[in-house]
Formats: structure tokens, sequence, C-alpha cells
């Protein structure tokens, strides 16, 4: 005995009847239902009153896939196991009753009251190179710069900025830099040593492997005696001077901003006179966001106005006090997202975690490499 369900079509209820499966006259097998797929023989009228179904024809027959009258189906082996010469039968379409209508109705309602939203995917951009500048663990390095650079490695990064070797032959530096899979990106000081001695400072660039001199600070005071726009442009001047020097070498010259070059002079910020008058083909910009933002700058302004200029960033963030203190990147105000989301606009090439007197720098290092690469824009 096969038990099946008897659908009411005036209404919704379903009631469960048994079907009496067995040969009459020997020519198969018998259903109470008039269109069943899955016996394709003659109905019993006798016994549950309903019209004798006919015989498939022969082109229904081979549509279905059956084997002609008195033709016995040869069976094929299959990797999933045995198959019909002509497919397997088809599936029998399930009727839709009001039930089913209603509810499907309401799922697509619900979802196009979501809106275009529903249907927009979710951002799956990342950080492609992430580094670290190694003043953040500066003590640790001076301590112990091998087992630092162990953790920096740990931790994920695959680059690192810095100035000095911490006390280690340069050579067991860039050494130990190549074993731990840690590659030397940049590094450099401020103007006054750069004029004073450039081609040193070429020379121990290109020593250890770098690929970038950078300039921290332009000045040649604190930043808050600036002598009009005239002084900004001579330190342009010898910006594109610097910098044909370094291409001549191999090496690619940037300078680093402060909150200094958005203190307007006559009017002006000096970070866009300097952006203006040097050349792109000889100067790069390594951006420091926290740095525009406390200037009162906006990054994305900066990626519309000079698109390309800005190759190497630093990431910290700035908390939300009246002071504008800085944090560990993820942890303040600054929208990482929307600035990364403008990278390719800007030129940005190479991501490096920064941040001034960290109060825990090992673990701040860690809690930065793992709110960026996890990341998402």
């Amino acid at each position: 005995m096969l038990h099946d369900v008897q659908h009411d079509t005036q209404g919704v209820k379903e009631v469960p009847i048994q079907h009496d499966i067995w040969r009459v006259q020997g020519k198969g097998r018998v259903c109470p239902r008039p269109n069943c797929f899955f016996c394709h023989a003659e109905c019993n009228e006798a016994s549950y009153g309903r019209p004798r179904r006919r015989r498939n024809s022969a082109s229904e027959r081979s549509h279905l896939g059956m084997a002609p009258l008195g033709v016995r189906a040869e069976k094929t082996p299959t990797a999933t196991g045995w198959s019909r010469p002509n497919g397997p039968l088809p599936l029998p379409q399930k009727p839709m009753y009001r039930r089913d209508f209603l509810r499907q109705s309401l799922a697509s309602s619900a979802a196009l009251s979501l809106g275009w939203a529903a249907c927009t995917p979710a951002p799956d951009r990342r950080l492609p190179h992430l580094g670290l500048i190694l003043g953040l663990v500066e003590a640790e390095m001076e301590a112990d710069w091998r087992g630092t650079l162990e953790a920096v490695a740990a931790t994920g990064y695959q680059y690192v900025e810095f100035g000095g070797t911490y006390g280690a032959e340069p050579a067991a530096f860039r050494a130990a830099l190549q074993e731990l899979g840690l590659r030397p990106l940049a590094g450099g000081t401020s103007m006054a040593p750069l004029q004073e001695d450039l081609n040193r400072h070429i020379d121990a660039a290109l020593e250890m492997g770098r690929e970038y001199l950078v300039c921290y600070w332009p000045w040649l005071h604190d930043g808050t005696q600036v002598q009009g726009i005239a002084e900004v442009q001579g330190i342009a001047e010898t910006f594109n001077e610097m910098g044909a020097a370094c291409q001549a070498q191999g090496l690619r010259f940037l300078f680093h901003n402060h909150d200094k070059e958005f203190f307007p002079v006559e009017g002006r910020r000096p970070y866009d006179i300097l952006l203006e008058e040097t050349d792109p083909a000889l100067v790069g910009m390594e951006i420091d966001f926290y740095w525009v933002r406390k200037g009162g700058g906006d990054p994305l302004d900066y990626f519309a106005r000079f698109p390309g200029r800005f190759e190497l960033c630093h990431i910290k963030d700035m908390d939300a006090t009246p002071d504008q203190g800085i944090t560990t990147a993820g942890q303040g105000i600054i929208d990482f997202g929307a600035i990364f989301a403008q990278s390719e606009q800007a030129g940005l090439k190479y991501f490096i975690v920064e941040q001034d007197k960290a109060p825990d720098p090992l673990r701040n290092m860690r809690d930065a490499y793992a709110y960026l690469s996890a990341l998402r824009f």
C-alpha cells in the first residue's frame, strides 16, 4: 500500500488517502489519479468511478523518455547510477495552490520593498600593501631590533619604513628583513640634513634597498614662521632638484606632510603650493591623513584636485576629544573606508601604519593591522 495526498481543488485542505497498486489484466500498474506521471497506466474506473485513462501515444512515450510499446527499455550505467536511453523521466510539476501563491507573493513584495539596496553587492576591496613605520615601535627596536622585526612580520606586515638600523650593521639589518619577508620601502629625514648632504642619504637608501627617499619636514624652523608664499615656492624648487637627483639614482622622492602645511600663508595653504609648484615626474607625496584633518584639510578634496600625486600614506586615527589626539587606526573618527575607496584616483600604492607616542606599541601595531586587513570598501 502506498500513501499519497489527495488535493481539494476547491480550497486548500489536503486529505491523505490510500492508493491501491495492483495489476489488472496484465496491463501494468493502476492508479486512482487520472493524470499520474508515475504509472502511465490505465486507472481503475470500477474502483474509483473515474474515467479510464488512455494509453500514452508513441510520440508522448518518446517525449517522456519511455520505450515504445512492447519494447523493453535498455538501461545504461552512468557515474551516478543507471540512465534511460532517452533521458530521465520529467519530474512531476507540483500544482500551485492559493496559499502557495500568497506565500510567494508576500515574499516577492518584501524583496521589492527593500529597493535597489538589496541588490547592491557588499564592498569587497581591501588594502593591497600594508606596511609599518618602525618609529611606532622605536623603543622595542632599540632594545631588540631582531625580535621586534620578527613580531612585525608575524603580525602580517609586508613593508617597513625606517631611517636608521638601530645599532645593527646595515648588511645584517637588510639580511634580516629579507629573511623575515619584510620589504624595505622608504625612509628619510628632514629638510636640513637633506640639504647638507643629499648624496649620503641617497646612498644609504640604495644600500638598504629602499624605493623612496622621504622629506618628513620641509621647514628650516618650527613651521609657524613662514615668510610668505615665496618661501614655500623656494621649498618646491628644492624638492624638484632633490627629486631629479633621486631619479638619476633610481629612487623616488616624496614629501610627508604635517598640519603646518595647511595653515594659510597669504591666503593660501602651503600644501597646495607645494603640489602646484612641484613636478609630478620628480616629486610624489606621502600623505598623512591624520595631519591633513588636524590642519583642516580633506584628503578626498586633494585626491580630486591632484589625482595620482599620492603614492604612499600614513595611517593613524583621530580621537573624538576637543584636542583631536592621535589614536590607533579604526578607533577614532576618520572614515578610512571612504578615503580608501578613492585610492586609485589618489594614486596610492602602499599603506603604512603609524602612531606617534603609542601607549602600547606592539598592541597598537597589531590592533591597527587587524582593523585594516579586515576593512572592505
